[in-house]
């Protein structure tokens, strides 16, 4: 998803797209282009353009026809006595997907369904709300984490963040077409959330993945790293955005 209030568009342009092709384009996805026969094509990215000569063309900005994905960022203290368990605010998409890193050193911490140790978080669905809980070992009570992850917004929440309350029939429905960002300064949430953003540890340029996600420049051995495409800011639990820029 993108949001438009803390983006500056510079020049936007629209494509007609194969209708087939619609249901696969999402708010905030890569589109690039590569030579196929001779022929260029544009398309979200697969995550194996690396060596086929493609680059980025911009960002797809046509409104989803079903309800989004959200990624948030959120600081967690670990409790200082038993259970050690914190609950997030949401229900995650996938606990494979979930990034916790230490906030004081940004250093990240392994998330997974099996018990929790001095270097593993337990995550798994509360039986009472439904939400996504985190458990943390005894030995890292009172620690401070930022935990990032992707969850199903409802409509009143993207109603909220997009003015998309109710998904339905768009201009991209009737008129086979969707938006194209090209140039200009663009904040969006459709990056990896088990990257390390926030710190800048690992960060010095985006790149490009399957999904059309923008991601860590290490986090993947696919993709590629698109040379007219510059970090404005980084991803925090207090500003959850990518803001990248596209010249």
């Amino acid at each position: 998803m993108i949001n438009w209030t803390r983006s500056r568009m510079v020049w936007s342009e629209s494509r007609n797209v194969v209708a087939a092709q619609l249901p696969l384009i999402q708010e905030g996805m890569a589109a690039v282009s590569a030579i196929e026969g001779g022929v260029v094509k544009i398309a979200p990215s697969s995550g194996a353009q690396t060596g086929t000569g493609a680059k980025l063309e911009g960002v797809f900005m046509s409104p989803r026809r079903t309800l989004s994905n959200n990624t948030v960022g959120v600081t967690v203290t670990v409790p200082a006595t038993s259970s050690y368990v914190v609950l997030l605010p949401n229900t995650v998409l996938s606990n494979a997907d979930i990034g916790c890193f230490n906030a004081s050193t940004g250093t990240a911490i392994a998330v997974s369904t099996g018990a929790a140790t001095s270097s593993n978080v337990q995550a798994a669905t509360d039986s009472t709300t439904g939400l996504t809980s985190l458990t943390f070992d005894s030995t890292l009570a009172g620690v401070t984490y930022n935990v990032f992850y992707s969850y199903a917004m409802s409509a009143m929440v993207e109603l909220g963040l997009y003015g998309n309350g109710s998904p339905g029939f768009w201009a991209s429905d009737l008129l086979g077409s969707v938006g194209i960002f090209k140039i200009g300064k663009i904040a969006l949430n459709n990056f990896d959330p088990i990257a390390n953003w926030y710190s800048g540890t690992y960060i010095s340029n985006v790149k490009v993945i399957a999904g059309g996600l923008f991601t860590d420049s290490n986090a993947s051995a696919n993709g590629f790293v698109p040379t007219n495409v510059d970090i404005v800011a980084l991803p925090s639990p207090s500003s959850p955005w990518l803001e990248i820029e596209i010249h």
